[in-house]
Parts: C-alpha cells; sequence; structure tokens
C-alpha cells in the first residue's frame, strides 16, 4: 500500500534506513565461544547394563571419560565449561534397551 505523496511505504523505508547504516562486523565485543558434547550412553540386555560417558570436544575428537556423568560434567564445569541443552532419547526392542542423553557445553573461545 502506498504511503503519502512523496513518501515510501513504512517496509521500504526501513530496508533503507538499514542499507545506510555502516557495515559493523557480526562479533565486535561479542565472546566467541568453542562447543563441545557429553554423551553418555546406556545399554542394557536383560539384565545386564553398561554405561559409556564420551566427550566430544571442539577438535571433534571422541574421548572416553570414566565414572558417572554427573562427576563427567562437574569435572568441565570446573575447567570454564557450560551447559547449553540436554538431550534424551530411549528405546527399547525385546531383550535389549538403551537411553543416551546429549549435554552440549560451550566455554569462552581462549
Amino acid at each position: 500500500m502506498p504511503g503519502p505523496a512523496g513518501c515510501a511505504p513504512v517496509r521500504n523505508r526501513r530496508r533503507a534506513r538499514r542499507a545506510a547504516r555502516p557495515f559493523r562486523p557480526q562479533n565486535q565485543g561479542m565472546t566467541a565461544w568453542e562447543y563441545g558434547e557429553l554423551i553418555d550412553t546406556l545399554q542394557g540386555e536383560d539384565d545386564r547394563y553398561s554405561r559409556t560417558v564420551t566427550w566430544i570436544g571442539p577438535d571433534g575428537q571422541p574421548a572416553e571419560m570414566t565414572g558417572h556423568p554427573v562427576k563427567a560434567l562437574s569435572f568441565l564445569g570446573g575447567n570454564g565449561w557450560e551447559l547449553v541443552s540436554a538431550r534424551s532419547r530411549e528405546g527399547t526392542v525385546p531383550g535389549h534397551s538403551w537411553s543416551t542423553s546429549t549435554y552440549t557445553m560451550k566455554r569462552p573461545l581462549a
């Protein structure tokens, strides 16, 4: 819908103002982050269960961690990592069940 005589519609005026702004780098004054994931996998057959806790750091290389995932999260927190998100999945088939919890972590890039 056209605006009053001699005026651009509101939508076009906003675009024109945005185009006239000077370029600013996106990360100026913002913190750069590195990310990693802690993956807790619990698998079981009948009454036997096994747990694997794996850390995938910023380099993308998986490394198994020992102990309970809460200890691993505490260790990572002590090294500057913050929890960003947590998600879980689980499933069963006759005689076998599994669950996976994935914790996404971040910390300021050094």
